[in-house]
């Protein structure tokens, strides 16, 4: 400090005032020895300088100033949030020291602006070392020159905006909608989006045109782009999904469309929701349709069906005892000459009480018999089984009547041959002891699952 003048309130001479009250970045300015640079002690800064410097001090937006051809650089508090770890050395230092990694960027600034030019960036990439490492970083740059009173540039005055992580924001936004782009693609559902209370198609995925066929329907409402789904009930559910904000959907709808020009309608049927879109205020935009084309499905099952029915209605006519049963036994389907035969109406809704058809004193055997397998975890095998009873019928079983049962695979091989007295075979104690007269043998006939 110089002798002869008195400090301000603020403790600085009246040649340092206008850096009273900014702050610690006002401290450091303050103590700095610019005599050390090229502009001098502050006490000779010019008006201009002082000015600038000032002014910049007062903004909240990030500014560093470079002074003359060596660009001294003076810089307010935003400015020292940017410069990070290179903050305060950075005061009073030639630019081209301070920022080494982008010394050819800043010669370029300093010979255009300090030549009367201005120059502006936007989202301008660089690699900066501010904390001691790599790090990329974009910025918004503006360069004009700062006149003295003969209006020569005496310095340059730089505005600073990192937009960092702006940038690294939209590259994450445009790897996730890339991701979802390559899903809304790939999908096997079929998908579109529609604006608008007239649906307009704005994007739809292959497997929606894959469903309807390929025509022009991008920006069409959908009474325009498919004519011949009005009055099939999907622009109503469109409809009322705008209107209420409500999700609508359906399962299996058979669907009538065109998907070939000058062809005939073709029926499908497709699962579909209808989500509907809202914006930033809440307000429905438009809708999101997805679903899946299940035309195969539900053929596949109508196919099954109509097998099934008619497996009994063939089997309803034929004049042998038919039955089915699970692998744990239980019977799972009888015809009705079995029903009326054996006597038990429920047979098919309760498929234990098949052993209700077997003698009193053959159950226990007869049951586990039939439930344990000779070979587990073996393949299973069709075997056609025929037994007739060899001895006369008068009314009820003889004491020695046998019957002879003959077992042929359905995988080929000799068909064995067992014969049954009245102590080992199945016994009905109601039906099936015959009540005819004669020589005539009784025959039975059914297919039964055996282990291989």
């Amino acid at each position: 400090m110089k002798a002869g003048k008195a400090p301000s309130p603020h403790g600085l001479v009246p040649a340092m005032a206008f850096l009273a009250d900014l702050g610690d970045i006002g401290r450091l300015i303050s103590a700095f020895d610019w005599g050390a640079t090229s502009v001098g002690p502050i006490e000779s800064w010019p008006g201009y300088l002082r000015t600038t410097v000032s002014t910049i001090l007062r903004s909240p937006v990030p500014i560093v100033t470079l002074w003359n051809a060596d660009g001294i650089m003076i810089y307010n508090e935003a400015y020292s949030g940017f410069a990070a770890a290179r903050h305060p050395r950075l005061i009073g230092s030639r630019v081209r020291e301070g920022w080494p990694e982008v010394a050819d960027f800043n010669d370029n600034v300093m010979k255009t602006v300090l030549s009367g030019g201005t120059l502006s960036y936007r989202e301008q990439a660089f690699t900066l070392f501010r904390r001691g490492r790599a790090e990329p970083v974009w910025l918004d740059l503006d360069y004009s020159p700062v006149l003295d009173e003969q209006n020569r540039p005496a310095g340059v005055i730089a505005i600073v905006i990192e937009v960092t992580e702006k940038i690294l924001a939209q590259r994450r936004l445009h790897a996730e909608r890339k991701q979802f782009g390559q899903m809304f693609e790939q999908s096997p559902s079929f998908m579109s989006l529609k604006y608008g209370p007239d649906h307009r198609t704005e994007i739809a995925n292959p497997a929606y045109y894959r469903l309807m066929g390929t025509r022009d329907i991008l920006g069409r409402p959908v009474s325009e782009a498919f004519p011949e789904i009005a009055g099939q009930g999907f622009t109503a559910l469109l409809d009322r999904a705008y209107a209420t904000g409500e999700t609508q959907y359906a399962t299996t709808a058979p669907l009538l469309v065109q998907r070939t020009a000058g062809q005939a309608l073709e029926e499908r049927f497709i699962d579909f929701v209808y989500q509907p879109i809202r914006d930033d205020n809440g307000q429905i935009i438009g809708i999101f349709a997805q679903g899946n084309d299940v035309t195969d499905r539900v053929r596949a099952e109508r196919l099954a069906q109509d097998n099934d029915a008619n497996f009994q209605a063939v089997t309803q006519i034929m004049p042998n005892h038919l039955w089915t049963a699970g692998p744990d036994g239980a019977v799972d389907w009888v015809n009705d000459r079995a029903t009326a035969y054996f006597g038990i109406g429920d047979l098919k809704n309760d498929g234990e009480r098949w052993l209700e058809t077997v003698h009193p004193d053959d159950r226990a055997g007869s049951g586990l018999a039939y439930r344990t397998p000779s070979r587990p975890a073996r393949r299973m095998r069709w075997s056609s089984v025929h037994a007739a009873m060899m001895a006369p019928i008068a009314g009820s079983w003889p004491a020695r009547s046998r019957c002879v049962m003959r077992t042929a695979p359905s995988c080929g091989g000799s068909a064995p041959t067992r014969t049954f007295t009245n102590a080992s075979w199945p016994k009905t104690p109601t039906r099936g002891t015959g009540t005819g007269s004669g020589s005539s043998a009784r025959t039975c006939s059914w297919s039964v699952i055996s282990r291989a």
